[in-house]
């Protein structure tokens, strides 16, 4: 767990224990968003993410550690803040997010990639606010490419 106003200095966050399992993405599914950020504020979290491709649109998962909301995104950049799903984003807890891209077959259905890895933050009322972010792709090939954000404190 995260503390407002604090640096986690493994730059890492300890995923929480409610996240599905992942299953491989179909064929012809993009590889998730990397370059990921979770920028906290006065209750809401701003996430951004460098483009994918050919993605039509991005899916963010909000988990909260006892439930989830989902929210479909066409741009890179999303803000959480409300309700979302059975998510309500406050001051003082953390939340952790996962993005998947989406694009179409040739059919004009929907495939879904792979989620990124955790991204996680701290919504704090004014002062000093925490920023944590990992970011691995894991491709469906045995290649695996591991991109590290470190942690960074605004203020």
């Amino acid at each position: 767990m995260m503390v407002a106003g604090t640096a986690n200095v493994f730059a890492a966050c300890t995923a929480f224990g409610n996240w599905p399992t992942a299953t491989p993405p179909p064929t012809g599914a993009l590889a998730p968003p990397t370059g990921i950020t979770a920028t906290p504020g006065d209750g809401s979290v701003v996430l951004t993410w460098t483009a994918v491709g050919a993605a039509t649109g991005y899916k963010v998962f909000i988990n909260d550690g006892t439930g989830f909301g989902v929210a479909a995104v066409t741009g890179t950049t999303y803000t959480a803040t409300g309700t979302v799903g059975a998510v309500t984003i406050s001051n003082g807890n953390e939340y952790q997010f996962k993005i998947q891209t989406e694009n179409k077959d040739d059919f004009g259905s929907s495939l879904f990639g792979s989620f990124s890895d955790v991204a996680c933050a701290t919504p704090s009322a004014g002062g000093t606010t925490t920023t944590t972010t990992t970011a691995t792709v894991v491709t469906t090939t045995p290649t695996v490419v591991v991109t590290t954000v470190p942690a960074t404190t605004t203020t």
